[in-house]
């Protein structure tokens, strides 16, 4: 993957924290975001802004990855049955267990395309986590700013409490999915480079 996309990711991910950001500061403070959003702010504004962004977004990267990692490698027995499991061709690491890192090494060093696929499927993954949490925390500050009777007009509130509360159940579901498919593609890419029996590949820490 490259730099620029990596840094696109983050700020996407950091954005979303500055806007649930804005709304717990405005609702302690006692200020309208109405009013927030009323200035007119000068243009150049936005480079420190989206310096933040990066930052924030490394954060709740970090933080997603923390929560769901565990969640996501389930799959793994899942996706790689008991079949797989005492096949000779997988990798294994000092447990006996299939070593997911180095067959996706070894999927990155021998094919251009399959590595070009995982880091996609790696980048959907990190961003749907990433907004489960952002959507759960817009929800959370709005709810707050509600409760704390100041949120501006209260229909328009409501709706986006309730939309941030759909769309963090969706990125959820979605996680999930993707979670698993993006093991199934491991598998099914390993399968294809290695054919019937993989020689002479030493595994990775």
């Amino acid at each position: 993957m490259s730099t620029t996309q990596v840094f696109v990711e983050l700020l996407i991910d950091g954005f979303g924290v500055l806007i649930w950001l804005t709304i717990l500061i405005c609702s302690a403070c006692g200020i309208s975001t109405e009013e927030l959003m009323g200035y007119d702010y000068p243009a150049i504004l936005i480079i420190p802004l989206s310096g933040i962004a990066y930052v924030l977004g490394i954060l709740i990267d970090r933080v997603g990855y923390q929560i769901f990692d565990r969640y996501e490698k389930k799959n793994i027995p899942v996706v790689f049955t008991e079949k797989e499991k005492y096949n000779e061709n997988y990798p294994r690491n000092e447990k006996g267990e299939i070593h997911i890192k180095s067959i996706i090494s070894y999927i990155e060093e021998n094919s251009k395309n399959l590595r070009s696929q995982i880091n996609y499927n790696r980048t959907r993954l990190r961003l749907c986590r990433s907004w489960i949490l952002n959507f759960f925390c817009i929800s959370a500050s709005l709810t707050l700013a509600f409760v704390n009777g100041n949120p501006g007009k209260t229909y328009p509130t409501i709706l986006f409490m309730a939309l941030s509360v759909i769309l963090c159940v969706l990125s959820f579901i979605v996680w999930k999915t993707l979670a698993k498919d993006y093991y199934k593609n491991i598998r099914s890419g390993y399968g294809v480079l290695t054919g019937k029996k993989l020689k002479g590949f030493s595994m990775g820490k």
